[in-house]
């Protein structure tokens, strides 16, 4: 079992979680997100354009290099996700939404990638000014990815045939994690908002559980 903390920091446990032995990383990195497609190859993920790579089960960690790097002037696009459905083939969502402030206009860029070799060289799926908020594979073929700019707002988009086509399934939130227990019943977060769905993700049930004491609180994953 292996879990993360803000300041560059994973820990890892052998037992079921009684003991937690801390493996620093970078700390200088904000670590969002972590997975693991076998007890040995894992992958997390840095806010701050940093991913990396353990193939002895988070013992040891590698920084992967990122072969594009997406910027608008100098304000360089967050990752937002990460998910791999082998240790071969990932997708990484990429890209930023900003809502209007006083006389600036709301603003919104982003891409999605694809990796074929396990990270070593990702290719461009989509780039230009849609925020790709975060990403969800039940197996190999079927898949979720949550959307938003300012011209076509906040969309969840569904694949059957692992990310050759992408529908549109569902408008008006954007969620920033999303899981699915099977190809019809599926869970989100957005902010302060819990979702579920029954119909693999076409209508959602949505409710708000959290009074947000600060502009960045909020659920972080589930």
């Amino acid at each position: 079992m292996t879990t993360y903390s803000a300041d560059g920091t994973v820990l890892k446990s052998e037992n079921g979680g009684q003991n937690w032995q801390p493996i620093q990383i970078d700390p200088t990195a904000t670590f969002i997100k972590i997975q693991f497609i076998d007890h040995l190859y894992g992958k997390i993920l840095a806010f701050d354009g940093y991913i990396a790579s353990t193939q002895d089960g988070g013992a040891s960690w590698q920084v992967d290099s990122l072969n594009y790097d997406f910027r608008t002037n100098d304000y360089r696009w967050p990752l937002n996700d990460i998910y791999f459905t082998s240790p071969d083939t990932g997708w990484l969502a990429i890209g930023y939404f900003f809502l209007p402030n006083l006389d600036i206009s709301a603003e919104s860029a982003g891409a999605l990638l694809k990796t074929e070799n396990g990270g070593n060289y990702w290719s461009i799926v989509d780039s230009g000014d849609t925020k790709y908020s975060c990403i969800f594979f039940r197996e190999n073929k079927t898949g979720w990815i949550s959307i938003r700019s300012v011209n076509s707002g906040a969309k969840l988009l569904f694949t059957s045939n692992g990310g050759r086509n992408w529908d549109d399934i569902y408008y008006g939130v954007e969620w920033q994690i999303l899981y699915f227990d099977g190809a019809n019943h599926g869970f989100g977060i957005s902010g302060t908002y819990l979702g579920k769905t029954n119909d693999g993700g076409v209508n959602w049930e949505v409710q708000e559980y959290m009074d947000p004491p600060a502009p960045e609180s909020g659920y972080k994953n589930l």
